[in-house]
């Protein structure tokens, strides 16, 4: 299979890499409004061309795309993917907006093109060992989740991140990662309260539809490195992790239950990539959908809309 790439910043970086180790497929061409010294280094790391995005799209030996530009630019890349016959990995948040993601969805399924979207948490090995544990019942009824994720604020040159229309912030851009992997692991959100103790500092408290609880916090008000942790509660004991513990997640039984942990060693990035490639070529859907993710769109856009009117939003 042959890929193009639109975005040479961190994410595009990433997925070229991830490309690189997975057989069967050749990276041709990296796709960019304006070539910037690092985009022109990455195009010739991986022997492959720089072109703007309307002339990757127009390429007829690309068959599949990785959108890994700006939040708000996702609808009409895939939108001109889609047109132009080619299957599309799209970044995460799937959009800005609910109507442009399910406008983005709808736009892949009239072309009869696939779409894989990053939801890269369900492939983190703690993460992925949590879910595991919960839908086997090793956990008994499952009653609490909390989670954080933060770490410094993100910059790049295009400034994006800190206009708040383009991506959405914390509870959009950051946040969406544990939203998703909430409800992997708990099913159905019925609603959401948020507030902000600090700027760019988020508290969502979730219900779910099962009666479980959740907190979910999101920064990037931090001075220290990158930090995420999860704590899962549940009848018969819990689940925790720290990423800066030097251990594997910790497993405390409350009623005689071992919970067996792995720390695991694979890159959950090239993980996520050779599911979505093997999705892209016709074989089993990954375990993240595009559905799944607009399903975290919304219930981001719902803490979006609580943090705006300190109210618990419910979604339906």
């Amino acid at each position: 299979m042959r890929i193009g790439i639109l975005g040479t910043g961190a994410m595009g970086q990433v997925h070229a890499s991830a490309l690189a180790h997975i057989a069967g497929v050749q990276l041709v061409a990296f796709g960019t409004r304006a070539p910037a010294p690092e985009g022109v280094a990455l195009a010739q790391q991986h022997n492959a061309r720089l072109l703007s995005p309307a002339e990757l799209l127009a390429q007829p030996d690309i068959d599949a795309v990785v959108v890994a530009t700006p939040t708000d630019t996702h609808l009409p890349l895939v939108q001109a993917a889609a047109q132009t016959g080619k299957h599309v990995f799209c970044e995460k948040p799937l959009a800005r907006t609910l109507a442009e993601g399910t406008a983005l969805i709808e736009a892949t399924d009239r072309a009869g093109v696939r779409l894989a979207v990053g939801q890269v948490v369900r492939y983190f090995a703690a993460y992925a060992h949590a879910h595991s544990a919960i839908a086997r019942g090793e956990l008994g009824s499952i009653r609490h989740l909390s989670t954080t994720r933060g770490g410094r604020f993100p910059t790049v040159s295009s400034g994006w991140y800190a206009n708040i229309a383009r991506s959405g912030g914390v509870a959009l851009d950051l946040m969406i990662h544990d939203f998703d992997w909430a409800r992997w692991c708990f099913g159905p959100v019925a609603d959401v309260t948020v507030h902000s103790p600090l700027p760019h500092k988020v508290v969502a408290m979730l219900r779910f539809a099962s009666g479980a609880s959740g907190e979910i916090v999101g920064s990037w008000a931090e001075t220290a490195p990158f930090r995420t942790t999860f704590m899962v509660e549940g009848s018969a004991g819990r689940l925790s992790y720290d990423s800066w513990a030097s251990t594997p997640p910790a497993a405390h039984a409350s009623a005689g239950v071992e919970v067996p942990v792995s720390s695991g060693t694979d890159d959950p990035y090239l993980l996520q990539m050779r599911e979505a490639i093997a999705w892209l070529q016709g074989g089993p859907a990954p375990r993240a959908t595009a559905a799944d993710a607009l399903e975290a769109l919304r219930i981001s856009l719902a803490a979006l809309e609580s943090l705006h009117t300190g109210q618990r939003v419910a979604l339906g």
